[in-house]
């Protein structure tokens, strides 16, 4: 932007201004905020700061217009270059980062790649003379292979890395993906795609569970042009020989903000949490009877609108008008048996809900903290004979928060939630909170509190421990390393309902837990301390649930 030709092919605007204060001067830097006059073509947007006195560059926070990625699978690119004062008079490199996101082109999935590098570059030494020896000696080539296979590396492959390296996007690289895509429209930074397939995790195509026995389903998106587009998805039940789905109308913009029409006949979970994967669900509910979904019928339509961040998180309002009913069990596993499903009324339900999510993001003394939050209303007109004459309405609320802080090599996590709801003349079944199971109340039967109210919090501590070395063919072996994570869980419940198999109360329990094969397969032994049992959980790591 700052070339010759770049100044014809760009608009600029001074959007901010900064003082630093120096021993002798001041500096003045100004914020100047650039994008280009054609976006459909490939040029930079992003932000410059430049010192007013001698028009150097101090610091460039920039991203690209879509035309500009060869590589059509590349769905964002961020770059941070920031400059230090040497000398008192150069401005020379003294951070710079990338971030690449990538993102598969012929499924819908929601899932990414994410590749990030950070350069530090410090200690210059201005205008010193440079020895002749320096440019002497014999040829740098590498090391023969028998001399660099006798000196194997054993560490982990982010064992290098400083502490502060984090997972999660910083504030800079954050801000410049927030300023591309506000100052070009989403035509400019979205990939172009006609149709694709469609799913919301692999579980969509297939999956097993006591009401539907073996499901299969799959979905399409067809992208319109000027952010609409439209989508279906279906999922037939063998056992229950009924059709689930969604037709969705949706328009979307660049900066988050989203607006979604949907007809649907579906299934939804009471549950504020799931307590495995998906996929773990269907493979135990097959083979052992042990469904760990409580899922009830609803039919109707629902109005969502998405906004960009704001106050932290993004924000969701959606409004529905559906009817709801109880499911039937109709599988029958290979050994054991199903419980039966949840008594959830039938009835006519409007309601209206407004949901906050919060990315992973730096908060206070630096722990990465994530979470939601759901208010939630409205009323349920009954469809029976016996509570055909009442009318009641309800209101809801529920959040999760989840904090990690790293401490070195190891970690202390923190996740908690609850739910509370309130009703007149009664609740419904299906808007009670529930708790109990391996991710809400391990050492605990599943859905075993039932009530108005109820929570629970972990506290976990992780820690590296050596491990047996997996091997994986050609491909290598996984690191000789696994991660322990003891850790101590309470739930609460007041207002229980018939249905809970606990009183009011708080019921605490302790476990064990262990992260191997690159920390994607978890092994929980836990033990409920008041009326509670030993319980063991298999699953992946729930980093994966979304996707699977």
């Amino acid at each position: 932007p700052l070339s010759p030709a770049g100044l014809r092919e760009y608009d600029f605007a001074i959007s901010d201004s900064l003082q630093i204060r120096l021993a002798d001067r001041t500096v003045n830097v100004y914020q100047v905020r650039v994008r280009p006059k054609a976006d459909d073509a490939p040029r930079v947007i992003g932000a410059l700061y430049i010192e007013r006195g001698d028009a150097q560059v101090v610091r460039m926070a920039f991203n690209f217009t879509r035309a500009a990625y060869k590589d059509k699978q590349l769905e964002d690119l961020a770059i941070v270059l920031e400059n230090g004062l040497i000398d008192g008079r150069f401005w020379l490199p003294r951070r710079q980062e990338i971030e690449i996101r990538r993102a598969g082109s012929w499924l819908d999935y929601p899932a990414r790649g994410i590749i990030r590098g950070r350069w530090e570059i410090c200690c210059y030494q201005v205008n010193v003379g440079l020895d002749a020896a320096l440019f002497r000696g014999p040829e740098i080539v590498s090391a023969p292979s028998r001399i660099v296979g006798a000196h194997p590396w054993t560490g982990a492959i982010l064992d290098s890395l400083p502490d502060d390296v984090r997972a999660v996007t910083e504030d800079d690289v954050r801000q410049v993906q927030d300023e591309a895509r506000a100052l070009v429209r989403a035509d400019a930074l979205q990939r172009a795609r006609s149709t694709a397939l469609s799913a919301r995790a692999v579980s969509d195509f297939v999956r097993v569970n006591r009401v539907e026995g073996l499901a299969l389903g799959g979905g399409v998106t067809r992208r319109l042009g000027a952010g609409f587009s439209t989508s279906a998805r279906a999922r037939y039940g063998v056992d229950d020989r009924a059709v689930k789905g969604a037709v969705t109308l949706a328009w979307q913009r660049a900066n988050g903000a989203e607006a979604r029409l949907a007809v649907i006949r579906d299934h939804r979970d009471v549950g504020d949490e799931a307590e495995t994967s998906l996929v773990r669900n269907s493979i135990a509910s097959q083979e052992f009877g042990s469904d760990y979904t409580d899922p009830y019928d609803v039919r109707g339509v629902a109005l969502s609108l998405r906004s960009p961040i704001a106050l932290g998180a993004a924000w969701t309002l959606t409004l529905m008008r559906e009817t709801q009913r109880r499911l039937e069990v109709h599988a029958t596993p290979a050994r054991g048996d199903y419980r039966g499903t949840v008594p959830a009324w039938a009835v006519v339900a409007t309601r209206a809900a407004l949901r906050g999510e919060r990315p992973t993001r730096l908060g206070w003394l630096g722990a990465e903290v994530s979470g939601t939050v759901e208010v939630r209303g409205g009323t349920a007109r009954a469809r029976d004979t016996v509570l055909a004459r009442t009318e009641p309405y309800f209101g809801r609320a529920s959040a999760v928060v989840r904090a990690e802080r790293p401490f070195g090599r190891q970690r202390f996590v923190v996740h908690a939630a609850g739910a509370a709801v309130r009703g007149v003349p009664s609740v419904p079944p299906q808007e009670f909170a529930y708790a109990g199971g391996p991710s809400t109340g391990p050492g605990y039967g599943y859905h075993a509190f039932v009530g108005r109210v109820a929570g629970h919090a972990r506290l976990e501590w992780r820690t590296p421990i050596p491990f047996v070395a997996i091997p994986l063919g050609r491909f290598g072996r996984a690191p000789a390393s696994a991660t322990l994570a003891p850790f101590t869980q309470i739930v609460y419940l007041a207002g229980s309902a018939p249905a809970s198999a606990h009183d009011n109360g708080v019921y605490p329990s302790v476990g064990l837990g262990a992260l191997v094969f690159f920390d994607l397969l978890r092994v929980d032994v836990a033990r409920g301390l008041r009326e509670g049992r030993w319980t063991i959980s298999v699953d992946v790591a729930r980093e994966l649930w979304r996707i699977l």
